[in-house]
């Protein structure tokens, strides 16, 4: 299938490679000009200009306000994709308002959470909860499955982003959780790696989860701390709209944020 690329960071280049690999024609564009270097495709100049005549457009970008600004661009161009899929995690409410944008043009949206992006050339394959109309998933599944594993259906549109929200508030309160425990080892003046093959026999006896402190010094890193505030943002917006109660999650937010600041004040 003829499938554009829009955003080609972490998750587009990775999927581009995958979907390159599995015999797909891959259009790709992004305003970074280190994004296109090692890019397996045809490189377009802008959105437009990838999804003309592409069976599939896949949105790769890092927020909502972006998310919206590309899909402005694909749902009028010349000859637009009939389906478009979001891979960016954003709020429920941008994939219930883009939904009803693409569908006054003529386009299917489909949202697909995906996890597991961090070494997806390695790997080879993420986890994808997709929502949106079950014919469109249909059509471009064997575009979903180049670059997934499971491929996962959830229902009507937004409901593969509630997934992927809510993995992610799983997430970014586990690593939390992880890191501060380091802290506390560390304090103690404990043998970081003994400590942490401690845990991991632990988890394992027990049923919990995989891991451990993966993640390291989260404190000193801008680029997770970016993601977390912004995914955990999402995800205590959703439940406050379903009215679940999360403290822990709201509590690892302002802990994300505050990090975050620390950084940007330095």
């Amino acid at each position: 299938m003829k499938v554009a690329v829009i955003g080609l960071g972490r998750i587009g280049s990775g999927v581009s490679y995958l979907l390159a690999a599995a015999g797909h024609e891959v259009r790709g564009t992004d305003p970074s000009p280190e994004a296109l270097e090692g890019f397996d495709g045809t490189v377009a100049r802008t959105p437009a200009e990838a999804v003309d005549g592409a069976d599939c457009a896949l949105i790769a970008v890092f927020d909502d306000a972006q998310a919206h600004a590309v899909l402005d661009d694909l749902v009028t161009a010349s000859s637009p994709a009939p389906v478009a899929v979001v891979l960016s995690t954003v709020t429920v409410e941008t994939v219930q308002r883009a939904y009803e944008q693409a569908a006054a043009h003529g386009v299917s949206l489909l949202d697909c959470g995906v996890s597991g992006g961090k070494e997806i050339r390695a790997r080879r394959k993420m986890a994808a909860s997709v929502g949106g109309d079950r014919e469109a998933f249909t059509a471009v599944r064997p575009v979903l499955e180049a670059y997934a594993d499971p491929v996962l259906y959830m229902g009507p549109s937004g409901t593969g982003m509630m997934a992927k929200i809510a993995r992610n508030m799983l997430h970014f309160s586990s690593v939390l959780a992880d890191f501060e425990s380091l802290m506390v080892a560390n304090a103690a003046g404990l043998d970081a790696d003994a400590f942490r093959d401690f845990v991991l026999a632990a988890d394992r006896n027990s049923g919990g989860r995989m891991g451990y402190g993966d993640r390291g010094d989260i404190a000193n890193d801008a680029g997770f701390l970016n993601y977390g505030v912004k995914d955990l943002a999402a995800a205590t917006d959703l439940a406050a709209r379903l009215n679940v109660p999360v403290p822990e999650a709201s509590a690892a937010a302002e802990v994300y944020e505050r990090l975050l600041a620390a950084i940007e004040d330095r």
